[in-house]
């Protein structure tokens, strides 16, 4: 997977001082888009959202003075709540503290991703932001919980119905790199696992549409995630799944190390780039569901590639 470092001067020359529709159509942001879309890592040695002082200290003390965080923060931003946070411990001022500076950062990227991705036209929306001030190496996770394990990101309980899951990650860690590693092309990939491991794809048959629709009319969904999936959907779950869990495939399947220093920033597609974080703590993250249709080139979708493999539509 090629990573592609864009310097601030670059990306200041590509985005500033122009208009909405010149940023839609300027060749370098549409270059950009296209590396994205096709799997490579954007990398920002430089962030170019910066963050305050102030909110650093604040977050990296969060961390130092006790055992008042759960694994992560989580911050709402269509419905502003802030979760992760033990409020019958943490003083109130603390959690308004916190619930200040996630608001901050998740305006702040969406802010610069609405200029940087001009040419999705905004066709995309915010879902959840986070802080994650755990250490990676080392974590006592369930195995389909690990990040440590090569793995293409699908919601449990959140099905995207073939929105693409963008993540733009932050290291605020005053001295370490985060350690990543990446694999091998999403085509390539689900060639590895279908159909030797892996079912094909398939459309819901009328049955299981009709079982879905009732459940949805009668508000049963909710109570089980598979109801709310869709084929795209339950593929892309047990992908991740299979992935995590095959021993062989995780010890000799292609892999890139990538290092991604602190003060820096990176973008990706997690829903396509197998990934897999080795080492690192104090992390910012900001997820977008944008749009497939809006891609500049949609045919790179999982969506657009497993639905041509399975011969029909799957959401």
């Amino acid at each position: 997977m090629p990573v592609h470092t864009i310097d601030l001067d670059a990306l200041t020359q590509a985005v500033s001082g122009r208009t909405k529709e010149q940023r839609k159509q300027s060749p370098q942001l549409r270059a950009w888009c296209t590396a994205l879309e096709a799997g490579g890592v954007l990398y920002f040695p430089r962030t170019p959202v910066p963050i305050p002082a102030a909110d650093i200290d604040a977050l990296l003390g969060q961390q130092q003075t006790g055992s008042r965080l759960h694994k992560n923060i989580s911050y709402k931003p269509d419905t502003d709540i802030l979760g992760g946070v033990d409020r019958k411990s943490a003083p109130p001022a603390h959690v308004d503290q916190l619930h200040s500076i996630m608001r901050r950062y998740s305006g702040s990227v969406a802010d610069f991703l609405s200029r940087f991705l001009a040419p999705y036209e905004n066709r995309w929306r915010r879902d959840y932001a986070s802080y994650r001030p755990i250490e990676e190496k080392g974590r006592d996770l369930p195995v389909r919980r690990r990040n440590d394990l090569l793995h293409v990101d699908a919601f449990p309980t959140r099905p995207t119905k073939g929105m693409r899951i963008l993540r733009f990650f932050h290291n605020i860690h005053p001295d370490r790199t985060r350690d990543w590693v990446v694999g091998e092309p999403f085509s390539r990939i689900v060639g590895n696992f279908t159909p030797r491991k892996l079912a094909v794809p398939r459309p819901a048959g009328p049955l299981a549409r009709t079982a879905k629709q009732f459940a949805t009319a009668a508000g049963l969904a909710r109570l089980v995630p598979q109801w709310k999936r869709t084929p795209y959907d339950e593929f892309m779950m047990r992908l991740h799944n299979t992935m995590k869990e095959d021993a062989d495939f995780q010890s000799s399947c292609a892999k890139e190390f990538v290092q991604f220093v602190p003060g820096s920033s990176w973008m990706v597609y997690t829903e396509t780039v197998p990934h897999a974080a080795l080492a690192g703590q104090y992390a910012l993250e900001q997820t977008l569901l944008v749009d497939p249709d809006a891609m500049v080139t949609p045919q790179s979708t999982p969506l657009a590639i497993l639905e041509k493999l399975a011969g029909a539509r799957l959401v």
